[in-house]
């Protein structure tokens, strides 16, 4: 099983019902470049929302492209969890 981790909040933005990053570097302008993982949208920045964080976690579970575009990106961390059945055997392999 995998965890993400979500480092940079701020880089999802919403726009409708898809949720994609934004590109921090262009903050000073009226448009802005957001990317879904498979689409690249040019969107009024005023037409944008800030996606809570259930709504951005949903969304990477769902679209791999979108995790890995933020995974190359340093905005998430994806760390295997292991269940608590390996776990405990690796504890009780080394005690």
């Amino acid at each position: 099983m995998k965890h993400i981790h979500i480092l940079s909040q701020q880089s999802f933005v919403q726009y409708k019902e898809v949720i994609g990053l934004i590109d921090l570097y262009n903050s000073d302008q009226t448009t802005v470049d957001i990317y879904t993982g498979n689409k690249h949208l040019v969107l009024q920045r005023d037409e944008l929302s800030i996606p809570n964080i259930e709504a951005i976690e949903k969304e990477l579970d769902r679209n791999d492209e979108l995790k890995q575009l933020a995974f190359e990106h340093n905005i998430i961390e994806i760390h295997n969890q292991d269940s608590m059945q390996s776990y405990l055997g690796y504890v009780s392999f080394y005690n």
